[in-house]
């Protein structure tokens, strides 16, 4: 709960706000995917990266939202407990909520990469590509707002995400 106190703060004096009344919670649906994703060195090696959007309702073309991109701990999935909760607790707070399984876990193809640049972070990188791409994921001139949690193996991937990408706008990595 803290750490979603923090990144919400985060956010927020970013100048960014939810558009669900005071103490209203929203309703959200999920939506599993597999994206595919182009990293390596040479962005010459392909992979399915396993993923839930979780969107709120009051997320819309009309009314967009802040997003956030969330990943779990080592071998973990997008189904952990942790994943779930947090995804659940940002989406009902009005926000689009991108998950996904690292590569080498789970429902995702390839290799454990233990967070390189040219691997992880440029897959989270295309993740976020995904999130630019939705009507309902708030934009500005830095491209769609986005926020990144992860816990353990899923906090060091946040690290190297937001160092290759600066449409991050917050990263909360725990338990690194």
């Amino acid at each position: 709960m803290r750490l979603a106190l923090l990144l919400s703060a985060a956010v927020l004096t970013a100048g960014v706000a939810t558009a669900s009344p005071a103490g209203a919670l929203d309703e959200f649906t999920v939506t599993p995917a597999l994206v595919t994703v182009t990293d390596g060195p040479a962005d010459d090696h392909q992979v399915d990266i396993d993923t839930d959007l979780y969107v709120p309702v009051s997320a819309t073309a009309a009314t967009p939202q802040p997003a956030m991109l969330i990943t779990h701990g080592f071998g973990l999935s997008k189904s952990a407990p942790e994943v779930v909760a947090q995804a659940s607790y940002f989406a009902r707070h009005g926000y689009v909520v991108l998950t996904w399984t690292s590569a080498g876990f789970g429902g995702s193809g390839g290799c454990i990469t233990l967070h390189q640049a040219d691997y992880d972070g440029k897959a989270a990188r295309q993740l976020v590509d995904v999130l630019a791409a939705r009507p309902e994921v708030l934009k500005d001139a830095r491209g769609p707002v986005v926020g990144t949690v992860g816990g353990s193996y899923g906090g060091g991937g946040q690290l190297v995400h937001a160092g290759i990408d600066d449409r991050v706008r917050a990263a909360a990595p725990g338990r690194t």
